[in-house]
């Protein structure tokens, strides 16, 4: 099965939710655009009141599936709309954010086809009790990701430290790309951004395909 000339990023949630990994990847999404015929965001929707697709003046696709979202800390996403979702839009990019979070990981697990992208989001501590019992738990679902994934964008040197001290399996692999966006991503379009780290087109991002 051909994939389709696309992009997807899954965020555990998206606007009009407010955060900081919510406006990071709605700014991504926008700025994708300039590289792929179609640019759509998987997330949840915890209030079950938002549309289940939605099309945005920018051209944007945004699908948000049910999720349960005890005290909105954790976003458990039906796993049979998650993969329908991921099995229909057959992207050539998979872009999976927030290791805090289960949306991102369990897709990044799902989808074999498309080439991987981790924005981990990582800030070095879970705040909710709840979280850390979870992070836990799954964390060593994280590590098989780790190994997985051929690319991972971190958010800050800070961030990038981090995830080599919890994750020694970075520091083991030698076919592994890990990059950390500069200050200016927030000033430069994402082709500027891109160049800036060895990629100038289209089909050079889509080639991080192993």
């Amino acid at each position: 099965m051909d994939l389709v000339d696309s992009i997807v990023l899954v965020s555990p949630r998206y606007p009009p939710y407010i955060g900081g990994v919510e406006t990071h990847v709605s700014q991504m999404a926008k700025r994708a655009r300039k590289f792929f015929d179609h640019v759509s965001v998987i997330t949840t929707d915890p209030s079950w009141h938002l549309g289940h697709i939605q099309k945005t003046a920018d051209g944007l696709t945004i699908h948000r599936i049910r999720s349960f979202a005890p005290s909105e800390n954790y976003h458990f996403p039906s796993p049979i709309e998650l993969f329908a979702q991921l099995k229909e839009s057959r992207p050539h990019v998979l872009h999976i954010h927030a290791l805090h979070d289960l949306p991102g990981p369990v897709a990044g697990f799902m989808d074999s086809q498309s080439s991987l992208i981790f924005t981990p989001h990582y800030v070095g501590r879970i705040n909710s009790r709840l979280g850390r019992v979870l992070f836990k738990a799954y964390r060593p679902l994280v590590h098989k990701l780790i190994k997985k994934v051929p690319r991972i964008i971190c958010t800050s040197r800070f961030e990038a430290r981090l995830m080599a001290r919890l994750f020694r399996t970075l520091r083991q692999r030698s076919n592994l790309s890990l990059t950390v966006l500069t200050a200016s991503f927030r000033k430069s379009t994402l082709g500027e951004n891109l160049q800036s780290r060895g990629f100038s087109t289209r089909d050079d991002w889509r080639g991080t395909r192993t």
